[in-house]
């Protein structure tokens, strides 16, 4: 099973790209800011993770796909309203 970054959920031993986290992040709506408060890290971590600084904490891969497939099925079954889900 892959998402929409071709990034397979179950056991892919591949590490997450820095592109592939933003891109996520992107399509979630969630800022740098937000995201970092969600993960409860710095901004500044969320950076270097986006940035290829440095190396993006498994935990956090799976945290980021876990909210990206949350509000995909949200979305499937109409639970979200336009531009719910997003950010303003």
């Amino acid at each position: 099973m892959a998402n929409s970054t071709g990034h397979n959920l179950l056991g892919n031993i591949l590490k997450m790209t820095p592109e592939e986290f933003r891109e996520i992040r992107e399509e979630l709506g969630l800022s740098q800011s937000r995201i970092a408060e969600i993960f409860k890290v710095t901004p500044r971590s969320i950076r270097h993770w986006e940035s290829g600084d440095r190396e993006i904490p498994g935990p956090a891969e799976v945290l980021i796909e876990a909210l990206q497939v949350v509000i995909d099925l949200q979305r499937h079954f109409g639970l979200l309203g336009k531009g719910q889900g997003h950010e303003d």
